[in-house]
């Protein structure tokens, strides 16, 4: 590694560099998967799957002593805020859940809606491009009813919004079926919480025979810290049915990838191993909650 990497730690809108890591030592990740393999009784085998938590492991073979307090404060958690985190080698921001559909969890519980009715579904019709349908089955199913308007937003819950760093652009894809006016639409917030305006992309008539890729790219502004990714729909006349999935949120705007997004964390270990007068051998680790 060696310094063009900027692992971030702290509150929303007071978020700090963790020490860079050796490039000999990297950062390990191990993720814990919360579920497990169930057994028929003719000896069937399935997997359920409730979530995922991951860990970020630091060993950093020399610090000062300036660095070694700041890791020091956080692992006694100096300030009660929530910690929030951000890892520069995660690609799709938004969560596992909402990546896929509700595909993990096999529920609607990562979207929220302010009109009409969501339901989790099997697709089925049309299939969905390559090679997204080698990797996805589940989709959101939104009902809104006649001349109704509506937001559907991704983890709107405040441990779930997305920290912000550096004023980078993100760039918003998702793949949408059905029928209505819809777009891709991107909700900052401000230190204290308070929305801003919405940034919206363009306006686009779904087809129910086709998916088609929803997009919009979003530079946050100096008083932003944070935001939450969703879908608007228009109102126009008729009951409007889109089908959300394959969603990303990005620094690259890429092809579709799983999301890790990174929800509020704590300092799980912290130890420290004397070398010389204000020089430390550190082992730091982060863990979702």
């Amino acid at each position: 590694m060696g310094g063009n990497e900027r692992f971030l730690i702290g509150p929303l809108g007071y978020l700090q560099s963790l020490p860079s890591p050796f490039s000999n030592k990297g950062v390990t990740t191990p993720v814990m998967r919360l579920g497990g393999t169930r057994q028929s009784a003719v000896g069937h085998s399935s997997l359920a799957v409730s979530g995922f938590k991951k860990e970020w492991e630091f060993d950093y073979p020399i610090l000062s002593i300036q660095e070694t307090n700041k890791l020091r404060a956080l692992w006694h958690w100096t300030q009660p805020r929530p910690l929030r985190f951000i890892d520069p080698f995660i690609s799709n921001l938004l969560s596992a859940d909402v990546s896929t559909g509700g595909g993990i969890s096999r529920t609607i519980a990562a979207f929220t809606r302010t009109g009409g009715d969501l339901a989790r579904i099997d697709i089925v019709s049309p299939t969905l491009p390559l090679p997204i349908a080698s990797y996805l089955d589940s989709a959101i199913q939104w009902t809104v009813p006649t001349l109704t308007s509506g937001i559907l937003l991704f983890d709107d819950f405040l441990t779930k919004y997305i920290p912000l760093r550096d004023l980078r652009p993100l760039t918003l894809k998702m793949q949408v079926n059905g029928t209505g006016s819809v777009q891709a639409l991107i909700r900052p917030r401000n230190l204290a919480g308070v929305v801003q305006a919405d940034i919206l992309g363009l306006s686009t008539v779904l087809d129910p025979a086709l998916w088609k890729t929803l997009e919009v790219t979003y530079t946050p502004s100096a008083g932003h810290v944070s935001c939450v990714a969703g879908l608007a729909l228009s109102s126009t006349a008729g009951i409007r049915i889109p089908l959300v999935t394959a969603i990303k949120l990005s620094e690259l705007g890429d092809d579709w990838s799983i999301g890790e997004g990174i929800g509020s964390v704590l300092v799980s270990n912290f130890e420290s191993r004397y070398l010389s007068l204000h020089n430390y051998d550190i082992r730091f680790s982060i863990q979702e909650v």
